[in-house]
């Protein structure tokens, strides 16, 4: 049996048998594939069987789904059995029920183009904080970004999410980050938790400030995923 280079579809023998089962084997998958429309990627046990409705199973997958999470899933009715499909790094796909494109890395699914967020304080001083996001939906923080202006500034930036606002929250750097660059600035990509959920919020708080601090900016790169 050969398959196709791209997308591993059955190629078709002269003189095969039957000829007709691996090509519409083929129409089938292309037709769900091709400018794929997900109905649904959160769900972690297969829903009620509907002819060519695609889906992304969630980890921890279960019954028909088990070891199948992030790929395509769908049901044809010709067979009546779930089919899957490891996507490849660079495939998209529109995620209905989100209103959201996401584009598929090589690892995971995620939105092609970051948000980035930013917050400032004027003469920050230990205890402030401020809001930096609200998750609309699940985000991946791929970096945080800070720079500091003063004459031998240092400051402790914390940052935080979860649901609740007013709570401790979870720490994205768990060790926090301390701020002295007034130049190029100081990017962090080596984050412990980097994945907030969907209605968390994300927010700076600031502690142990020496030298002389007259301003302070954070960043920070998100995508849906």
């Amino acid at each position: 049996m050969t398959l196709t280079p791209n997308l591993a579809l059955t190629e078709v023998e002269q003189g095969q048998a039957d000829a007709h089962l691996p090509i519409n084997a083929n129409w089938r998958e292309l037709d769900v594939v091709v400018h794929a429309l997900v109905k649904d990627r959160d769900l972690i046990t297969p829903p009620a069987a509907s002819d060519g409705h695609l889906y992304i199973p969630a980890a921890t997958a279960t019954g028909a789904w088990v070891g199948q999470e992030g790929k395509f899933a769908w049901y044809e009715d010709f067979d009546s059995a779930w089919h899957f499909r490891t996507p490849k790094a660079g495939w998209t796909a529109t995620i209905a029920d989100e209103e959201v494109l996401l584009t598929y890395d090589g690892t995971i699914w995620r939105s092609p183009q970051p948000e980035i967020p930013t917050v400032g304080f004027d003469a920050p001083a230990d205890g402030n904080e401020k809001t930096l996001y609200v998750c609309e939906k699940k985000v991946l923080i791929e970096e945080l970004r800070f720079v500091v202006v003063g004459s031998t500034p240092s400051i402790d930036v914390d940052v935080r999410y979860g649901s609740d606002r007013s709570a401790t929250g979870t720490l994205v750097v768990t060790a926090g980050t301390t701020v002295t660059s007034t130049t190029t600035g100081q990017t962090v990509t080596s984050l412990d938790n980097d994945t907030p959920a969907a209605g968390d919020w994300i927010w700076v708080e600031l502690s142990n400030k020496s030298g002389t601090v007259d301003e302070l900016t954070v960043e920070a790169v998100v995508r849906r995923r």
